[in-house]
């Protein structure tokens, strides 16, 4: 797989979130109000597979979404500048949500997050998580900025 332009460095400094609660490793690709491309490297070492399930870890979907939606931030974030003091981005609304397949250890998700439409804060996002080129989530994500 190709280096990423947007290190876990350069993550840590973008996005307010931290280990535990940080799903981004890296970026690919990413076109300005456009779209990102972004991976999660699933180890099986994660905190959450303690419980998830104990005799065969499998990677909630719920963090599928979640690192879907810190895709969506890290773009928007590069696209329209650093957070404000005070101001965070929030998820506003999930639409559509599929899941395909499991996520197990030793995959890699690639998360592809597509800027619909933007209304002030608001963004609209179009995103979809693969490993293997075969697809795993999808959904209809919109986050607002305040």
């Amino acid at each position: 797989m190709k280096n990423s332009i947007i290190t876990i460095k350069d993550i840590l400094k973008i996005l307010p979130h931290k280990y535990p609660f940080l799903f981004i490793d890296g970026v690919f690709n990413l076109i300005l109000n456009k779209f990102i491309r972004a991976f999660k490297n699933v180890t099986g070492s994660e905190v959450f597979f303690k419980g998830h399930f104990p005799k065969k870890f499998v990677f909630p979907g719920v963090l599928i979404v979640e690192s879907m939606v810190q895709a969506a931030s890290i773009l928007i974030l590069k696209s329209s500048g650093p957070l404000l003091n005070g101001e965070l981005l929030y998820l506003s609304c999930i639409k559509n949500v599929k899941f395909k397949r499991t996520v197990l250890p030793g995959d890699q998700i690639i998360i592809e997050v597509f800027l619909k439409k933007q209304h002030r804060n608001f963004f609209n996002f179009q995103s979809v998580s693969k490993v293997k080129q075969k697809v795993v989530c999808q959904a209809i994500i919109t986050c607002i900025r305040k």
